[in-house]
């Protein structure tokens, strides 16, 4: 197809169609496929699959500088006005650890076009990918500042992202940790890594983990400093804030109504069947569902997928949660969930107590955590 018709978007859209199985499944994309897509992409740098590749491009060390180059200059000379060439060079240059000054350039410039709301332009209607675009473009300016060793202008930024970012984020929290700490504000810098920690940074565990370790000598007691951490009055927290009202339906016809549920905890995952990260966390959350199951805890797993598909997958993969099909207004429109797994945590009144996003090693176990720290207040 790409020999007989290389400029033809449907050659675009067959490999874009062909990525999204491949990662769907889980597989690694077969070498000639990428040798097809990467010389459709230096061929046609200017093409919408071009353009829209760099997104993923940019986040890959391994991406040719030079061919995200090449397709977003041509792309912002096409759109100067479009935030996403800029942010999406900045971010690859971040990646490479790269001209570290055209980088604060094209961070620059796409912060100050997503102020001026330029994206909605370019089909963001609704503000959305601005609102997730804008604190990600001040991180990219704040991380390359850092590792400049420009500490006044890396915090100046990390709080104008902290300041936009949703009350779900950790990243910033987890370079403002790192940026103190080098700065010499040890205290300040706990409270920042306990910050992430709390909205879902498992790298912010480990950082907590060895200072832990450097003042005590061992990690005798940590998990219970957490919890302490998580609770004290002198730390900062999260915000709670009423957790949206839903009523949902799940597969074996059980209604679950928020209002209903007053009293119980509520843990809500949030995945899809071709989501690998939260396949494999499957085994070890129905491990929690069993030990929780004697305890006022309801744990519903809302999905994207349809309930044919999920009948399929559960007659070979066994899911304790109530699997709720259909999900995907509840999951984007309610939560705004982009990455996944997403677990949110609703207390007894109702209240969102924690939100972790995408996986992580020890996911589950936050999980649980969270859980054993809810009982015990009780």
């Amino acid at each position: 197809m790409f020999d007989k018709f290389p400029e033809s978007g449907f050659t675009a859209m067959a490999l874009a169609s062909h990525e999204a199985e491949i990662a769907a499944r889980g597989e690694k994309a077969n070498p000639e496929t990428d040798k097809i897509r990467m010389k459709f992409l230096e061929k046609f740098p200017e093409s919408e699959y071009s353009r829209s590749a760099i997104s993923t491009m940019s986040l890959d060390q391994r991406a040719p500088l030079s061919l995200i180059e090449e397709i977003a200059g041509k792309w912002i000379s096409d759109e100067p006005e479009n935030p996403l060439p800029y942010f999406n060079l900045a971010q690859a240059y971040r990646n490479q650890y790269q001209k570290y000054d055209l980088a604060v350039q094209m961070a620059e410039k796409s912060i100050r076009l997503l102020i001026e709301g330029r994206m909605r332009l370019y089909g963001d209607i609704n503000g959305k990918q601005t609102r997730e675009m804008l604190p990600a473009a001040y991180l990219i300016s704040a991380d390359i500042a850092f590792r400049q060793n420009k500490i006044e202008l890396a915090l100046p930024a990390i709080k104008a992202a902290q300041s936009i970012a949703p009350e779900s984020d950790h990243a910033s929290y987890l370079l403002d940790g790192r940026v103190l700490e080098v700065a010499g504000n040890d205290l300040a810098a706990e409270s920042a890594f306990i910050e992430a920690w709390r909205r879902g940074s498992q790298e912010a565990e480990e950082n907590l983990k060895r200072r832990y370790k450097l003042r005590r000598g061992n990690l005798d007691g940590f998990d219970e400093y957490l919890l302490r951490s998580k609770t004290s009055k002198s730390s900062p927290s999260i915000i709670k804030r009423p957790s949206p009202n839903f009523r949902m339906t799940s597969l074996d016809g059980k209604i679950f109504d928020l209002a209903a549920l007053r009293g119980k905890i509520v843990v809500l995952n949030l995945w899809f069947i071709s989501c690998g990260p939260c396949r494999r966390e499957i085994p070890r959350l129905n491990e929690i569902v069993a030990e929780f199951k004697n305890s006022p805890v309801v744990f519903i797993a809302p999905s994207f997928d349809d309930a044919e598909a999920l009948k399929t997958f559960l007659k070979t993969n066994r899911f304790e949660y109530n699997i709720v099909p259909d999900a995907e207004e509840f999951v984007v429109g309610k939560f705004n969930a982009t990455l996944f797994p997403t677990h949110i945590i609703i207390d007894a009144d109702g209240q969102i107590e924690s939100v972790m996003i995408g996986a992580a090693p020890r996911r589950p176990e936050e999980v649980r955590r969270e859980l054993l720290r809810l009982l015990d207040k009780r």
